[in-house]
């Protein structure tokens, strides 16, 4: 959860597109501009995303999630790679994933599996 007096940042404004229809860049001009807004009940299309760090080594694989729900993912890095540090804030990625789900409970689920998920194998130089 991210507190602060701006929509929140990373992808986040996206994520809540996506989940209630609703652009919080849009709702904070509106509200500043005394223009009302019409607050959602429920979730249009349940969603997640997540990033993948970077991990230091060779990149030998890329790997995809074998997940039920439709997904994107945008990588930042490529086979055969090297990559000399490990993350150390949100902009060292490997990749962003979005995840969407007509269902609560398959969304669930696939969040569980990404959570344990491993984006790429690196190999370590001696």
């Amino acid at each position: 959860m991210e507190i602060a007096a701006r929509p929140p940042g990373a992808i986040l404004n996206e994520m809540h597109q996506y989940n209630f229809g609703v652009n919080l860049m849009d709702w904070d001009f509106k509200l500043q501009s005394g223009i009302d807004i019409p607050l959602p009940s429920y979730a249009i299309r349940p969603a997640f995303w997540a990033f993948f760090p970077l991990l230091t080594g060779k990149i030998v694989d890329l790997n995809t999630p074998q997940i039920k729900s439709e997904y994107l993912i945008q990588w930042s890095v490529t086979k055969g790679q090297v990559i000399c540090n490990n993350a150390t804030n949100i902009v060292d990625k490997a990749a962003v994933l979005r995840v969407f789900a007509d269902s609560y409970k398959t969304l669930v689920e696939d969040f569980d599996y990404i959570a344990q998920f491993q984006a790429m194998e690196v190999i370590h130089a001696n």
